[in-house]
């Protein structure tokens, strides 16, 4: 459960991590589409992760006696990750960014930011071991490159 959760997050962010940079560099069809439907991408982002939660909570009760447990930097990444998911969460609606001007737009900067982080973070760790690990390092790493090139062409 917890394993899949991650996948079904993680391929839309990276959709939507890579959305206006793409569409910025090369304007298209699908890029549109991506700009049109970003909001929704990242909400399932959201739904996807928050049973991602579920199941690590639910794991922890159930097996926590004798194991190592979580490290303190997994719980760190990880806890910083799921409150921002949740904060963009509920402010991905026409009201809250009114409400919160500027503000919002830089809540889901470094929110979009933390939740690459939590995932390359957590990739990572096991990709030396895991060869599907090591993929979706690389896509992570990878989907920098769109947003430096974008930002650097404005």
């Amino acid at each position: 459960m917890i394993r899949v959760t991650a996948f079904t997050s993680a391929l839309p962010f990276l959709l939507v991590f890579v959305a206006r940079p793409l569409h910025r560099l090369r304007r298209s069809a699908v890029t549109r589409w991506l700009m049109i439907n970003r909001r929704y991408l990242g909400l399932s982002v959201a739904a996807s992760h928050w049973w991602h939660l579920v199941a690590i909570v639910a794991f922890v009760n159930w097996y926590s006696a004798g194991g190592p447990g979580i490290s303190p930097l997994t719980k760190i990444f990880g806890s910083g990750g799921f409150v921002m998911l949740g904060l963009m969460a509920i402010t991905s609606n026409d009201a809250s960014q009114r409400a919160l001007g500027r503000g919002w737009r830089w809540l889901h900067l470094v929110g979009i930011w933390v939740v690459w982080l939590d995932f390359i973070f957590t990739y990572s760790l096991t990709a030396t071991i895991a060869p599907f690990h090591a993929l979706m390092t690389l896509l992570f790493a990878a989907a920098v490159l769109p947003r430096a090139a974008a930002y650097w062409t404005r």
